[in-house]
């Protein structure tokens, strides 16, 4: 630009010719300076979207564009005394034949500041390559938002250039804002990465997921975008949707319908910004869950009522028989027998099919009971079985009034099941024994019989937990009890001697 074309021609006079040129390059240097600063500012106020190395690009050029010049700039992550470069490169022609400057340069600079050698060839700590371009001058500016971030950014100057106050304080008031910017950039991307992953993790889970804030939907996960989906697009239906579960507390599972489905909802609450509220929601569709519910009521409900009934028949019949004729004493014990058995099956299937234990929960009453009353029940309930083959019982535990929490009804009929599986193996007038004992975790129950044994290969299968079907139905059943009470069963057998049936249920 001439300076025919800055000064009016109409104006004669040199000297004001010299400070109308001298003031309108002083103008025009503030404009193009307040328009560097603009254009740097409405760059940090961005999303930050773009990647670090595009950031720091456009960074380079707005801070200088003189192409007798060079200029690099260099970001670290401090960790220690060794940085991690996340950015090094520049613009100019020599920008990368002077790299190698670029620790020296750093080392020059020390803390945050500005570092100016106005010519080179006089600095003896600044050691060049020979064959290697080298500056005639060097401005270096360190910048340091925070611990993490570091960095330093230098003009190499090809030709001579003295740099005046005005211009390294410029440059470091602008490169100040520009680290600002970059720290900014750097914070979004590791956000940006980190939040990526969660998504990635979240979209993996089978269960649908949403995080949200008062005012609207932050995420979805795969899951809940398939179940949810018509819900999620459409505004109208999203916002009533997500005040709905605002509302919900976020302490217990609460039911809610959607979609012609039933879901429990689990919500988690945290404030991941300091400014704004966010809530997460886990859902589990328990629909199918609810129907196997209604349908095992009905069954329920049919053979309770079932076995009632015919109980309710027996028990009837049993009172009628003495006034059908004269009945001896010997026969009075058996029908007394058969009422006070049948008593005790009703008594047990009105609590064992009791729709509430179930269906809710793992299905257990769980209270504190007499342990020598619960194994004399067994006991009794497989008596006629041993009678018949002359084997006696022996309950070996104290009288005493020891207890233990438990489901009274399953433990003793899961007792009774051991000991109908013992009598099977036992010989005639052969004997089978209870004891327990506990420690401070476990009550350790066992059964003993002195039958013949079992190979080591039948020993294997009853504790396999491999070939279920092929175990007797009575352990087999005793074994599920056992597991519901959070307990373990284990059989031994020493051949010629005998069994053992080894019980630990937790204290």
């Amino acid at each position: 630009m001439n300076k025919d074309s800055i000064v009016p021609a109409n104006i004669k006079d040199p000297k004001y010719r010299d400070y109308f040129e001298h003031l309108l390059e002083i103008i025009d240097k503030q404009n193009k300076e307040i328009s560097v600063k603009n254009q740097l500012f409405q760059i940090q106020n961005l999303n930050f979207h773009r990647e670090l190395v595009d950031l720091s690009g456009e960074l380079l050029s707005l801070l200088w564009s003189d192409q007798y010049n060079s200029i690099r700039i260099i970001i670290k992550k401090q960790q220690g005394q060794i940085g991690e470069v996340l950015y090094s490169g520049g613009i100019g022609n020599n920008n990368e034949t002077y790299a190698y400057l670029d620790d020296q340069v750093e080392e020059q600079l020390g803390e945050p500041g500005i570092l100016y050698i106005s010519d080179t060839s006089k600095i003896h700590s600044i050691k060049f390559v020979p064959g290697n371009n080298f500056p005639k001058t060097i401005l270096g500016i360190s910048i340091e938002e925070a611990n993490e971030i570091h960095g330093f950014v230098w003009f190499a100057c090809e030709n001579q250039k003295n740099f005046s106050k005005h211009e390294s304080d410029s440059l470091f008031s602008l490169i100040g804002a520009g680290s600002a910017a970059i720290k900014n950039c750097i914070k979004w991307n590791e956000n940006t990465k980190e939040l990526s992953f969660r998504n990635a993790v979240l979209d993996r889970i089978d269960f649908p997921i949403v995080i949200f804030s008062r005012n609207d939907l932050v995420f979805s996960n795969i899951s809940a975008k398939r179940s949810f989906n018509q819900v999620l697009e459409n505004y109208s239906e999203r916002q009533p949707f997500l005040k709905s579960i605002w509302k919900l507390p976020g302490e217990n599972k609460k039911m809610i319908s959607l979609n012609n489905r039933d879901y429990e909802v689990a919500i988690i609450e945290d404030n991941l910004i300091s400014t704004e509220k966010t809530k997460g929601a886990i859902f589990t569709d328990v629909t199918l869950f609810k129907k196997r519910q209604e349908y095992l009521s009905v069954i329920l409900n049919s053979i309770s009522q079932g076995l009632r009934s015919t109980l309710n028949l027996i028990l009837g019949s049993v009172k009628m028989l003495p006034l059908i004729g004269e009945i001896n004493d010997h026969q009075k014990e058996y029908i007394k027998g058969i009422q006070l058995k049948a008593e005790e099956s009703l008594n047990a299937t009105e609590d064992l099919l009791e729709i509430e234990r179930i269906v809710e929960g793992e299905g257990l009453k769980l209270e504190n009971e007499l342990l020598k009353t619960i194994i004399d029940n067994s006991i009794s309930l497989v008596s006629h079985l041993a009678k018949q083959k002359h084997i006696s019982l022996e309950n070996a535990i104290p009288n005493s009034e020891e207890s233990i929490y438990l489901d009274k009804v399953l433990f003793t009929q899961m007792l009774a099941n051991i000991f109908e599986f013992a009598i099977g193996q036992t010989n005639l007038n052969g004997k089978i024994s209870i004891e327990a004992n506990k420690d401070s975790f476990n009550w350790k129950f066992l059964i003993k019989d002195n039958s013949n044994g079992l190979s080591q290969v039948e020993v294997d299968k009853l504790n396999s937990l491999d070939h279920l079907t092929e175990i007797p139905q009575t352990l087999r059943l005793a074994r599920k009890i056992i597991n519901f009470h959070g307990g373990t069963f284990g059989f031994q057998s020493d051949l010629g001697k005998g069994n053992t049936y080894a019980i630990e249920m937790p204290n």
